[in-house]
C-alpha cells in the first residue's frame, strides 16, 4: 500500500513539473528548429545579485523563404493556444499576430508571434518569448519589466502599478533634470512627465 502511494505521489510531482514545460511545446520545437538552421536568436538573460536567473528573453526576426516556417510558427500557436492561460489574436489584411501567455505557480511566460505579408511569398516573421520564473527574487535594480515593481501579469492580461510609474517617472525627470532646463521644449517635456 505505501509503494503505491509512493508511485502516485512521485507520479504527480512528475507530471505536475513536466506538465507547464509542454504547455507550449510546439512553439518551442519550431524554435528550436529555427535555431538549427542557423536564424540569428538574441537571447538576454538577467540574475540577481546571487546569480540565479529570474527572467530570459528570446527574439527571433526573420523572413520566412516561401511561408514555410512562418506556416509552422502559426500552427504551432494554434496548437498551444489550447494550453494558454490568456491569448489574443489579429488576422487582418495579410498580417497576423499572436500574444499567448502561459502561467502556473513559479513561472510565467509571454510568446509573442507578428507575421507581416503572410500571403506573400517571403513573410517577414518576429517572435519574442519572454521568462520570468517567481520562484527566484529579482534584481533590485533596472528590470521595470516583470519584476511586479511597475508591470506584471494577472490573470487577464498586463497590469500596470501606477504609483510605481510615477516614481519612475520622477526620478527619471530628477536625473535629466539639466537636460529638462536647458530649453523651452525641455521645459515643456518636463511638466508632461
Amino acid at each position: 500500500m505505501k509503494r503505491r502511494l509512493f508511485l502516485y505521489v512521485l507520479l504527480c510531482l512528475i507530471v505536475c513539473n513536466v506538465a507547464p514545460a509542454l504547455a507550449q511545446q510546439h512553439i518551442d520545437q519550431v524554435v528550436k528548429d529555427l535555431e538549427k538552421k542557423g536564424v540569428d536568436v538574441t537571447t538576454v538573460v538577467k540574475r540577481n545579485d546571487k546569480k540565479q536567473i529570474y527572467s530570459q528573453v528570446k527574439s527571433l526576426s526573420f523572413i520566412s523563404k516561401d511561408g514555410n516556417f512562418a506556416r509552422k510558427l502559426e500552427e504551432a500557436f494554434d496548437k498551444d493556444a489550447e494550453n494558454a492561460s490568456s491569448e489574443s489574436r489579429t488576422k487582418r489584411s495579410g498580417n497576423v499576430s499572436y500574444t499567448l501567455i502561459f502561467k502556473n505557480e513559479k513561472k510565467k511566460g509571454v510568446y509573442v508571434l507578428s507575421i507581416s505579408n503572410r500571403e506573400g511569398d517571403d513573410p517577414m516573421v518576429n517572435v519574442s518569448i519572454t521568462l520570468r520564473d517567481n520562484s527566484v527574487e529579482g534584481s533590485k535594480e533596472g528590470n521595470i519589466w516583470f519584476d511586479g515593481d511597475i508591470f506584471g501579469l494577472n490573470g487577464d492580461g498586463f497590469q500596470i502599478n501606477v504609483d510605481s510609474l510615477k516614481s519612475q517617472a520622477n526620478r527619471f525627470k530628477e536625473k535629466y533634470k539639466d537636460f529638462f532646463n536647458r530649453s523651452d521644449k525641455g521645459k515643456k517635456l518636463s511638466q508632461e512627465i
